[in-house]
């Protein structure tokens, strides 16, 4: 019988592994999670000067501005890294992307110069919260030992590509609906991220790795195969 299971997922050196029943689902989360998080960085930080010479402040108040704003990056990664055995890495990634959600919201519509640097103050506070808890702890802890690094590689891989595609879509969207339709996309994009954690998403808090190994994600180990 275990040889059976076994012969039945590939093995545990091959790539197909991360598509087997066992661990499609958490490839598609960390995929999706990391998708979410690049876009929403490379769509709305590196945009933020562009925004607020829109928005009606002269290019040396923009740059002021946002450095003030990048502030949240480091504030945000200290946060998420001190949260996330706390709170948990699901929950902290759900709840942070809700108050990104909001404070994205808020954002377009902020024309006092002090209350739109508190809103992409906190705004990048948030998102970097979701980097400090999705790439440094939740994504990783999503695939089993012997894939780790595959696993973990695959999501960062196509996070990655989103790269490349984002700034023509930004380009594209601002020039036809201006930085509400950036914000709008950017927010369409988080929601998708919480659905999915929520709705497909493990938590890993303080659970020995063995724990929230998926049944069976590739070769049968020998502890198994003893009880078996």
């Amino acid at each position: 019988m275990p040889e059976a299971i076994s012969a039945a997922l590939p093995p545990s050196h091959s790539f197909l592994i991360l598509f087997s029943k066992a661990l499609i689902t958490r490839t598609i989360v960390g995929s999706v999670v990391l998708v979410a998080i690049n876009t929403v960085i490379y769509g709305f930080i590196a945009w933020i000067p562009t925004f607020l010479v829109k928005q009606g402040l002269s290019v040396v108040s923009s740059l002021g501005f946002t450095t003030l704003m990048s502030l949240g990056g480091p504030v945000g990664a200290l946060i998420g890294m001190w949260l996330g055995d706390r709170i948990g890495r699901k929950r902290g990634i759900v709840a942070f992307s809700i108050v990104a959600i909001l404070l994205g919201i808020l954002y377009p519509y902020s024309n006092d110069p002090m209350f739109l640097a508190i809103v992409g103050f906190g705004l990048v506070t948030a998102l970097y919260i979701l980097v400090a808890l999705a790439f440094a702890l939740y994504i990783p802890e999503l695939f089993p030992t012997e894939v780790r690094m595959r696993g973990a590689g695959f999501c960062n891989t196509v996070g990655r590509v989103m790269t490349i595609v984002t700034p023509y879509m930004v380009v594209a969207i601002f020039g036809g609906y201006g930085s509400v339709g950036v914000v709008a996309l950017m927010v369409a994009f988080l929601i998708v991220e919480t659905l999915v954690v929520l709705f497909l998403g493990i938590e890993t808090k303080k659970k020995p790795l063995e724990a929230i190994a998926p049944s069976q994600p590739g070769e049968v180990s020998a502890q198994k195969l003893k009880v078996a």
